[in-house]
């Protein structure tokens, strides 16, 4: 059976990045699934995320979708 959630070392082998990359590059934008003390990262949400690379359209972050908002003159607040 394969696993859907993997660790930090296998997500970035699944990726076919070194850790360090994986852990530049990618887990910013990819929200890790928290365990116990375990952090995981879903087999699907790598998927889609490289799957919008491949078309250049990356998922935004949190911080740019925030940022957007604030350019659009909406408030954090008052959501």
């Amino acid at each position: 059976m394969t696993p859907r959630l993997l660790n930090r070392k296998q997500a970035a082998q699944y990726c076919g990045v070194c850790v360090n990359t994986f852990i530049t590059h990618v887990a910013p934008h990819i929200n890790a699934v928290e365990i116990g003390a375990k952090r995981l990262w879903d087999v699907q949400r790598l998927d889609r995320w490289i799957d919008a690379l491949s078309i250049g359209k990356a998922e935004p972050s949190q911080a740019d979708w925030l940022m957007r908002l604030d350019e659009d003159g909406c408030s954090r607040e008052g959501r």
